[in-house]
């Protein structure tokens, strides 16, 4: 490997193509769309919370040499890891109602920001968070995002 750059590139790509068929599997499977939804942010937080996988975290955040071509690389797996999630927000949206012109914007936003929340956990276990804490406290949040909170109200639906 000519940079460290490089061997965190090839760590990454390693790491995440089992990730990404997982999130498939899931996407693709019989449950209920909620239900998918929670374990497919079970596996994810499973991985973020693997010692591998914070070191390689770690050694990212350390370099000062990755190219470019390298950075959208791993933007560009996460799109592809991201792409199960959005299939079953999809579903989770179906499910919530009929759809109106806007149900592409809101599962981006979600995804956005669920996406978002499985990085603060990252956070989180690197300040010394509980971990089980915070898996409950991100699922709990993923749900309520989603819309598939028990009982909860879609709340972009009810204003439209």
């Amino acid at each position: 490997f000519p940079t460290k750059g490089a061997i965190v590139a090839r760590w990454f790509e390693t790491a995440i193509d089992p990730v990404i068929e997982e999130g498939d599997r899931i996407a693709a499977g019989d449950a209920p769309p909620r239900e998918r939804l929670e374990a497919w942010v079970t596996a994810q937080l499973a991985f973020l919370a693997q010692d591998e996988h914070q070191a390689m975290i770690g050694a990212a955040r350390e370099l000062d040499d990755m190219p470019d071509d390298v950075h959208a690389d791993i933007g560009e797996r996460h799109r592809d890891l991201y792409r199960s999630l959005r299939r079953i927000l999809m579903e989770v949206n179906d499910t919530a109602g009929p759809a109106d012109d806007d149900a592409a914007s809101v599962v981006e936003t979600r995804v956005v920001l669920i996406t978002g929340l499985l990085g603060g956990f990252g956070n989180l276990l690197a300040a010394g968070v509980n971990p089980e804490m915070g898996r409950a406290e991100v699922q709990r949040a993923v749900r309520c995002i989603a819309g598939a909170a028990t009982g909860a109200i879609d709340t972009h639906r009810q204003r439209v």
